[in-house]
């Protein structure tokens, strides 16, 4: 697989050539491109390995899956059909699912995607659609599907992609965060936005607790979810309520207690970013690259959850 950003001109050409793409990229740039074999989801923020971080309402991040699948089907899920995602997905291939911000689909995914039939068992991967932040309030999150071009603020789409005999597909994570040594906190409420909080055990208000400590929102927050680190990106903050992109889960609900912890450092995990690999990152989406995953087919859970291993004798991974 490649990774490129490009400007939409580019990336025509690509449509037109019967590419088979996963695109990300601001909204107006992406209403600009013809039907073809593409999803896509808005967002302005990428990185890439020449220029850091970029921000550009004009430009688009392209995944060219061409070289390395046979087929490819996308299919549209809502929130009650959610719960098919593995099940339904190819037998020797992998998904690739994006939901917009924020939206019933992504809560449900968030809360209940561990508990969903066949979870871990076929290789699952994402992100989260976004907007710029001076676009809060004024325009919504949006998934796009590129051969019949509709566009969906709520609802997921998933690309499914099935793998040549001798290719196996391989997921892991890439954590650019590690959990501070600071105050713990812990959430009573399943949402994208939380008021109070529980620090350390005693209840807080939230946005007064991050001004009192001078906290440092443009760090996520970072739990750990049976073993596995997972991050929750700042959107913005008032005086009296805060807001996160990813959800925190309820305490009280033990299978899903997760108590967070502020990082004191931005600190690089010690797995490498692939060569070429572009990650999407702003308020409104999680950090994510090309491999980085959605669900963790690997981490402990409350239930055993089969994992896909490693590729079978003489089957090559795919990987950025």
């Amino acid at each position: 697989m490649r990774q490129i950003i490009s400007n939409v001109a580019d990336v025509k050409q690509k449509i037109e050539a019967g590419r088979k793409l996963l695109l990300a990229g601001d909204e107006d740039a992406l209403r600009q491109l013809p039907k073809g074999d593409w999803i896509g989801g808005t967002i302005p923020y990428f990185i890439s390995s020449e220029q850091g971080g970029v921000v550009s309402r004009e430009l688009i991040c392209a995944t060219d899956i061409t070289d390395v699948v046979t087929s490819i089907d996308i299919v549209t899920y809502d929130p009650n059909s959610l719960a098919r995602i593995y099940s339904e997905g190819p037998k020797h291939g992998f998904s690739f699912i994006i939901i917009p911000a924020a939206s019933k689909t992504h809560l449900s995914f968030a809360l209940n995607g561990p508990n969903y039939k066949d979870f871990g068992v076929r290789p699952l991967i994402g992100w989260v659609a976004g907007v710029h932040l001076s676009d809060l309030g004024k325009k919504t999150p949006k998934v796009i599907n590129g051969q019949t071009g509709e566009m969906l603020e709520e609802g997921a789409l998933v690309l499914q992609a099935q793998l040549p005999d001798n290719k196996a597909a391989e997921i892991g994570i890439i954590n650019l965060f590690e959990q501070g040594d600071g105050d713990i906190l812990t959430f009573n409420t399943d949402d994208f936005a939380a008021k109070d909080v529980l620090v350390n055990g005693e209840r807080r208000n939230l946005s007064a607790y991050i001004v009192k400590n001078k906290l440092d929102t443009k760090l996520p927050l970072v739990a750990d979810y049976y073993g596995a680190w997972s991050t929750s990106a700042s959107r913005t903050w008032t005086r009296w309520r805060g807001w996160s992109s990813s959800t925190p889960r309820s305490s009280r609900a033990s299978a899903t207690s997760t108590p967070s912890r502020w990082p004191t450092t931005s600190s690089p995990s010690t797995t490498v970013c692939p060569r070429n690999a572009t990650s999407t990152a702003a308020g409104w989406s999680f950090p994510a690259t090309a491999s980085s995953i959605i669900s963790t087919p690997n981490s402990k859970a409350k239930r055993p959850i089969p994992s896909p291993g490693r590729p079978p004798s003489g089957k090559s991974p795919i990987s950025c």
